[in-house]
């Protein structure tokens, strides 16, 4: 049940913050698979020299600006080494450069600072540049990567190759992470036999994950989502963040924040955020915390709407098949049915919609114990059953996911099942 995010991952990687054997790391990585080039803008054409040309008419156009080689405008996904994936980020002002990268499997950002020319050769310095961990020298190439070669401080050097990431359907979606922890300090008045969760010499802890996408239509937009979904603030804060930091055993705590992609097709992408908490002696050791659903539209940035049609007709085809669906959640008892039947229904304005590749999930924040162990959990109507139900809004930005999909007939089974992780 406990996230593990741990930064201490970083000191067996090139240039993670510390010096570090290349070798190593790249036999350790995850493999990578660097995809989708953008083309560069084209080099100045050379003319031969003559009278000045006239200036442009009323319709004549006037002709573009030279570019440089390299586009930066892009996120970049590709390798260090043969097995490293990673993700990259550059601006460029005039011939300086910044930016960042994180490894994929560590997801802790590296600054950069250099130079480019406009032939398009960069030189990058990694980390702090009066005790820089690694250095990249390379060129962009007309096909939209950027390939040359990592150094580390010692020398030892890795191949990389860094390929911008054009928009795309299905997003990228990388892992940032952040994370904190305090030792156990021991505490003689503390109850004993109240250790919750927590194992002997266990820290107390904050770990945390979000999204961060690549492929969007335009880089504005791709921005736009990236704000929308960084979630990189602390659960703890005032009283909790002082009683995190003392750690005190028999009283410790830690919290966690997590994400799963429920959907990512289409130019759709459906993001599920939540939190948990232990406390260790407390009455109620575990908290499931809150819901945090997003659904966005990757071709314009926007948050989408309710796709449910909330007509009267569609209300009263769709509870039915709401029944039908919760009942597995039930397990038969008859109060608890009664309850969901309430939270999880289009009555509900908290009712929490988040479509997935099989139809829509439905769910509902906000329990009261000990119902609270559903929380954010719910099942999910099949897209031909809401279709069957007239219960889908033909005025939903959402309607090219169940575009050309058949109507299920009244003997077909409304509920998908979950996919495993």
């Amino acid at each position: 049940m406990r996230a593990r995010a741990s930064l201490l991952l970083i000191t067996c990687f090139p240039a993670c913050g510390h010096a570090s054997s290349p070798g190593s790391a790249a036999s350790a990585a995850a493999p990578a698979g660097a995809k989708a080039a953008a083309a560069a803008a084209p080099q100045r054409a050379a003319t031969a020299p003559g009278p000045a040309a006239p200036p442009p008419g009323p319709t004549e156009p006037a002709a573009p600006a030279p570019q440089s080689a390299c586009a930066l405008e892009r996120g970049f996904h590709g390798t260090i080494g043969p097995r490293l994936e990673v993700f990259a980020r550059l601006e460029r002002d005039g011939a300086a450069l910044r930016g960042r990268y994180f490894y994929a499997h560590v997801g802790v950002d590296i600054p950069l600072t250099g130079s480019v020319t406009d032939a398009g050769e960069i030189a990058l310095t990694e980390g702090n540049p009066a005790r820089p961990t690694g250095r990249l020298a390379g060129t962009c190439r007309a096909d939209g990567h950027i390939i040359g070669t990592w150094t580390s401080p010692n020398g030892t050097s890795l191949a990389f190759d860094l390929a911008s990431v054009g928009a795309r359907d299905a997003l990228l979606v990388a892992t940032k992470k952040r994370a904190r922890r305090f030792p156990p300090q021991p505490d003689p008045g503390a109850p004993a036999g109240q250790l919750g969760f927590f194992e002997p010499g266990e820290p107390c802890s904050e770990e945390l994950a979000w999204p961060e996408v690549f492929g969007a239509a335009t880089p504005q937009v791709e921005a736009a989502i990236n704000r929308r979904l960084e979630s990189s603030e602390w659960v703890f804060r005032q009283q909790a963040e002082a009683g995190l930091r003392a750690c005190k055993v028999g009283e410790r705590t830690a919290a966690s924040r997590a994400f799963e992609v429920a959907l990512n097709e289409r130019g759709f992408l459906g993001i599920r955020s939540h939190d948990a908490t232990r406390f260790e002696g407390g009455t109620h050791p575990w908290d499931p915390g809150g819901e945090l659903w997003y659904m966005l539209d990757a071709r314009t940035g926007a948050p989408v709407t309710d796709p449910l049609d909330r007509s009267p007709a569609s209300r009263k085809a769709l509870q039915p098949i709401l029944e039908r669906c919760l009942a597995p959640f039930t397990y038969g008892d008859p109060t608890l049915m009664e309850t969901l039947r309430e939270r999880v229904s289009l009555d509900n304005a908290d009712l929490l919609v988040m479509p997935t590749p099989d139809g829509l999930k439905l769910a509902a924040t906000g329990y009261a114990p000990p119902l609270r162990a559903l929380e954010g959990d719910g099942p999910i109507v099949t897209w031909a059953a809401l279709a069957g139900a007239g219960a889908l809004s033909a005025r939903s930005p959402l309607a090219r996911l169940w575009e050309g999909r058949t109507a299920a007939g009244p003997s077909a089974d409304p509920c998908a099942k979950p996919r495993s992780p």
